[in-house]
């Protein structure tokens, strides 16, 4: 009975400090056919900081386990914040006054506030089918459920800017060499009829 007692007080008193923690989960699939990690998706993971396994699909899958929760994604998400569904209406949050870091130093919060976010943020995944999960945590279910939809979000948008940028790269160093091609082309004949016109009379 001593012992039965001592541990439902521990009990209580743990449920009593501890707030409870709610997780939303978001799925979803990964195409590791169209690109290696040699092409644009080891050139987006080299701009985001991140170090690809080699292997097909498997880096695939490692980049995207990787940035989920990256910082390059946390700061998007810090910086939009979070629209959460309240029963009257909708609610919008400052990641920064959400956790409590307000009356920091400004470099101090946005720090604090990614921390946060890492710390809030993980996945998991599923290489058999390609399924990558986005787990968000938070001690409101409201504000953990935004977190998730917010983060894939922005997930998508900076998938969607960096390849475009690494198009357009791509572009001007294929413009760029063309024209150092013609450039040379036009040099190679230059020196031909030079050389025609040097021994023309031989």
């Amino acid at each position: 009975i001593p012992f039965a007692l001592i541990s439902g007080l521990v009990f209580v008193v743990i449920s009593f400090f501890i707030s409870p923690r709610y997780a939303s989960t978001a799925r979803f699939t990964v195409n590791t056919t169209q690109e290696s990690p040699a092409g644009g998706l080891a050139a987006l993971a080299r701009q985001s900081g991140i170090s690809l396994s080699q292997g097909g699909a498997e880096g695939s899958l490692d980049y995207w386990q990787q940035v989920v929760a990256g910082r390059a994604v946390r700061e998007r998400v810090l910086a939009r914040g979070l629209d959460v569904r309240r029963s009257n209406g909708t609610q919008h949050i400052d990641l920064v006054k959400w956790y409590g870091l307000e009356g920091s130093r400004a470099d101090a919060a946005r720090e604090g506030a990614l921390s946060a976010l890492a710390r809030n943020l993980s996945a998991g995944v599923d290489s058999r089918a390609n399924i990558l999960s986005l787990v968000a945590t938070d001690r409101d279910p409201a504000v953990a459920a935004s977190l998730a939809a917010t983060t894939l979000e922005e997930l998508n948008a900076f998938n969607t800017d960096n390849r475009q940028s690494t198009a357009r790269q791509n572009r001007v160093f294929v413009e760029q060499r063309l024209k150092e091609s013609n450039a040379d082309a036009i040099q190679a004949q230059e020196r031909l009829t030079d050389f025609y016109t040097a021994n023309r009379n031989y």
